[in-house]
């Protein structure tokens, strides 16, 4: 299903737009509950803070400890070509940061039962924010609504490492301000079809320097990342290539990709943010590899990819 790519300025036309008037199928569908709800009728054009952000193997990241409410833009970039996942995170009431990294190690495992049953405790146990699968072409931002209390961050390659996962503590202070929003130019929705199936409501032409809105409907984590196609690939040969990937079966042919992916990190059903993108112009998949939470396979593997072209 796809979603036609429209213009939208940050500027309320009416107060009572909600995601639907935005063109997102999915509650038509019939969908589990978490449904966005986005403060349109308080959306400006107001300054907004920038956090920079550059992502290494060899040396853990710096971050700030302290921002103000409001519209808080990551701008992330990497120092070398290794898989980086930078997130931000805050615990649900009742639940800690251990409980989060504790599902995401279960969740990042090789066990589908247990990779199921982290991404099931995940959504009970914390809220994900969204956040930067980064690039070394140039750095990308998301730009997350950061209501007042702690938050955390972290990189999700370091999770299966000898070594505990490094946590750096965000507090977030004073009172929301919802002015401030980024203007975007299209829109990204992650959910669950009428099929139970994850799936995306999203344009197939995207500007490689283009930011859109991207939002989390259903009951499942999601992330909407960008990973660079061989010649010809299409999204029938994408998913016979996971099933005969996922049943041990004979490959249909080469892989399809050329790079690993990039764009942005998993975020809660219920959320929404504003993601400036920045890579090279081409034939991409836009995947989402987070764990069914039922049977612990990557969402792409279950067909939640879509062929795109960045102009």
């Amino acid at each position: 299903m796809t979603l036609r790519k429209r213009t939208f300025r940050v500027i309320a036309a009416a107060a009572a737009m909600t995601m639907l008037a935005l063109g997102a199928p999915a509650a038509a569908a019939g969908i589990h509950p978490g449904k966005v709800s986005l403060p349109i009728s308080s959306w400006g054009n107001g300054p907004h803070q920038v956090v920079s952000i550059t992502m290494s193997t060899t040396q853990e990241f710096s971050a700030p400890t302290k921002v103000n409410a409001g519209w808080v833009t990551f701008r992330v970039g990497s120092a070398d070509t290794d898989y980086h996942g930078f997130e931000v995170v805050r615990p649900n009431p009742g639940h800690t940061i251990d409980d989060i990294l504790n599902d995401l190690q279960m969740g990042l495992g090789v066990d589908p039962a247990q990779e199921a049953l982290g991404a099931r405790q995940l959504v009970r146990d914390g809220t994900l924010m969204g956040g930067v699968v980064p690039s070394v072409y140039a750095p990308m931002e998301a730009t997350l609504p950061l209501t007042p209390g702690t938050y955390y961050m972290f990189d999700f390659a370091e999770f299966d490492q000898a070594t505990p996962v490094n946590v750096h503590t965000l507090r977030v202070v004073g009172h929301m301000n919802w002015a401030g929003m980024p203007a975007f130019d299209s829109v990204v929705g992650m959910y669950m079809n009428a099929q139970d199936m994850p799936a995306f409501a999203a344009p197939t032409d995207f500007s490689s320097t283009g930011t859109f809105l991207v939002y989390g409907q259903g009951d499942e984590l999601h992330e909407a990342v960008f990973r660079a196609t061989k010649p010809g690939v299409t999204d029938q040969y994408i998913s016979e290539f996971y099933t005969a990937l996922d049943t041990g079966q004979p490959l249909p042919g080469p892989s399809p990709w050329t790079d690993i992916q990039h764009g942005f990190n998993a975020m809660s059903p219920g959320q929404f943010a504003v993601f400036h993108l920045d890579l090279p112009p081409g034939q991409y998949a836009l995947a989402c590899y987070v764990p069914s939470d039922e049977t612990g396979l990557p969402h792409a593997h279950m067909g939640m990819h879509q062929m795109v072209t960045l102009h």
